[in-house]
């Protein structure tokens, strides 16, 4: 049913943005918490926290990359718990119907195209998923070999 989807990604959502503003709440002085606080991101949604509390937790979830970082900066705030909670909790609501929503009314749809599609190349869906697996293990290998040469000129 519909409507379990709703809930259940909105249960989700909600969990997730509050645990995020726990930890803002309860571990202000972990290092972590503190690297995060230095990057330019988390400052704009601290100052857009400060200024604008109640549009800043309804819409936090909508902007990319601003999830995680929103929920700590809320958590650092001077919001009243209740008062996050039950503008988390609308937030979540909106959000899964919306996204619930548009899933259901576009998924058939992209369901019967991405089905005729996988009829016809299945080859080359397969071709397509070893390459993202192998440029993606590259990704980390460079990453990583990159991190440990920052650490050796440090």
């Amino acid at each position: 049913m519909l409507w379990h989807a709703f809930v259940a990604a909105a249960l989700g959502a909600f969990v997730g943005d509050t645990f995020f503003f726990i930890l803002g709440r309860s571990f202000a002085d972990h290092r972590y918490v503190v690297r995060l606080r230095k990057r330019p991101g988390f400052r704009r949604a601290f100052r857009l926290l400060n200024t604008h509390p109640n549009i800043f937790v309804l819409s936090n979830r909508y902007v990319y990359g601003m999830r995680l970082v929103g929920g700590i900066a809320a958590g650092l705030s001077r919001i009243p718990v209740q008062r996050f909670v039950m503008l988390n909790a609308l937030s979540s609501i909106i959000w899964a119907v919306l996204f619930g929503t548009i899933g259901y009314v576009f998924g058939l749809g992209a369901e019967h195209i991405i089905g005729q599609a996988l009829a016809h190349h299945e080859r080359l869906l397969i071709a397509l998923a070893i390459g993202l697996t192998v440029a993606v293990a590259a990704w980390f290998v460079a990453h990583h070999g990159a991190r440990k040469q920052r650490a050796r000129e440090s």
